[in-house]
């Protein structure tokens, strides 16, 4: 069976960039921001348009639940050749309650950061009769289950301190390397012109 492997992209403007209220029928009027669950968990950071990023051999970001709906916690491990380090948790609050945007209080001299989440899915699309348990699991109707094969990503605009346009973006996938398909990264990087953040994606 040939498994569906193609990302929709439904990208939104970074807010710091946003030129006006988006308009209907716009990719911003249409835009969702992920559940909670879907944005809980263990991320890598694939692509970056950060002129740093291919110094970096790895960065896994772990998010999870703060006992409210309101919060998060980050714990972030970067890794640079043979050496590995591992950042302090950090509380993020959630804006209005979910998951379209988060950022983190200065802290020990450090700026603060913020996240906006411009875009998220998988790759892959589910046929009419498949039955998406939740659980990383892919039903049918007889009860037969197969793991879900579909990578999920989430692209987000990275901001420190008061400096909000001049934000960095970054693609985080759930299964690490390779990474995403390239026509996924080409697809991602076309959204990103056509909503005027400048700058390459370099694989990290």
């Amino acid at each position: 069976m040939n498994l569906s492997r193609d990302a929709i992209i439904n990208l939104r403007a970074p807010p710091s960039l946003a030129r006006a209220p988006a308009a209907s029928g716009s990719p911003d009027a249409n835009w969702q921001p992920p559940t909670l669950s879907f944005i809980e968990g263990t991320w890598h950071i694939c692509q970056s348009t950060s002129d740093t990023a291919d110094q970096r051999t790895a960065v896994n970001l772990t998010l999870s639940g703060s006992g409210s709906s309101e919060a998060v916690t980050l714990t972030s491990t970067s890794t640079h050749g043979d050496k590995s380090s591992t950042s302090e948790e950090t509380p993020l609050d959630l804006q209005d309650g979910c998951a379209s945007s988060f950022s983190s209080s200065s802290n020990k001299g450090t700026e603060s950061l913020r996240w906006d989440v411009l875009a998220w899915g998988k790759e892959g699309q589910l046929e009419d009769w498949m039955i998406e348990d939740g659980d990383g699991w892919i039903s049918d109707s007889s009860g037969e289950r197969r793991a879900d094969w579909r990578d999920s990503f989430v692209v987000v605009w990275v901001v420190a301190g008061e400096r909000e346009g001049k934000g960095v973006v970054e693609v985080w996938n759930r299964f690490g390397k390779p990474g995403l398909r390239g026509e996924t990264v080409s697809k991602i990087q076309k959204a990103l012109k056509e909503v005027g953040v400048e700058g390459d994606l370099v694989r990290v």
